[in-house]
């Protein structure tokens, strides 16, 4: 897909195998409900890492079980949410994309269809778990995806801590195009004019999905109310590319997509976020 105007549009809109793994240093603060929460910190500085070795539904909740991501409890929502104590007075928020699928590999749309790691995937997972031991992190929070949860589950299990399944953390649903790639859309530009509508048009809605604006208020309003109450004062939270660049984009009060860089597999994007309370 490198090179090709429509699949990197493509990587904004769902989720084609990107090469860079960005890691995004920032501090969240007070701030009005309809302005930016993120505050660049280091300059703002946006930098690339590899992990040390180089390859690159509502409920309870509690501990992960011994049956891993299956049998993790899931984050309460709406009202089903309690009203807990005040949290910590700071957030440290470890943001992670799952780590590679086949359908990655084959710059292949996901959305909310649910595909497996490939190997190449749980071993990135692996690495950043390594990455992530002796970081202070608490809990994991997780999409609900395979994808998702097998990547947190691995960095759960390397670091002994809770982990916890969220289905609105998941990525956008791209409806009918979901399991297409650029090549599928076809149109002499090889579909740049319509990924470019669905990618920067809120309104644009694909047929059975997400529209962009829809996509954008649920991750906003899932990591609005994470901050708002904080299960720990360290989360791990894994989640996928588009969904991790609308929850950021929340924060920082702006639509303007380039502000946050192309999110790679098990790129690891790290804020810290004041309490809600």
């Amino acid at each position: 897909m490198v090179g090709d105007p429509a699949g990197e549009a493509l990587g904004q809109l769902g989720e084609v195998r990107p090469e860079d793994r960005p890691v995004l240093r920032g501090s969240l603060g007070h701030r009005p409900k309809t302005g930016p929460l993120l505050e660049p910190v280091d300059g703002g500085g946006v930098g690339h890492r590899e992990p040390s070795g180089g390859a690159g539904g509502a409920g309870g909740r509690g501990y992960c079980g011994p049956g891993g991501a299956e049998s993790a409890p899931r984050w309460p929502s709406g009202e089903n949410a309690p009203v807990p104590d005040p949290g910590p007075a700071r957030l440290r928020l470890r943001l992670v994309r799952h780590g590679e699928t086949d359908w990655n590999a084959e710059g292949r749309i996901q959305g909310h269809l649910d595909v497996p790691l490939n190997a190449r995937g749980a071993e990135q997972a692996r690495r950043v778990a390594e990455e992530l031991a002796g970081s202070g992190a608490q809990l994991v929070l997780s999409s609900d995806l395979s994808r998702a949860t097998q990547t947190a589950a691995i960095i759960a299990e390397h670091l002994g801590v809770p982990l916890v399944l969220d289905a609105g953390l998941r990525e956008r649903n791209l409806g009918a195009l979901q399991g297409k790639t650029a090549a599928d859309l076809g149109g002499a530009d090889g579909g740049q004019a319509f990924v470019s509508r669905m990618v920067n048009d809120p309104g644009a809605r694909p047929e059975g999905g997400e529209s962009l604006a829809e996509f954008r208020a649920r991750l906003g309003g899932r990591i609005g109310e994470l901050v708002a109450r904080p299960p720990a004062a360290d989360v791990v939270l894994v989640s996928h590319g588009g969904a991790i660049r609308a929850a950021l984009l929340a924060l920082l009060g702006t639509d303007r997509r380039d502000v946050v860089p192309r999110i790679g597999n098990c790129s690891v994007i790290d804020v810290e976020v004041a309490g809600g309370r």
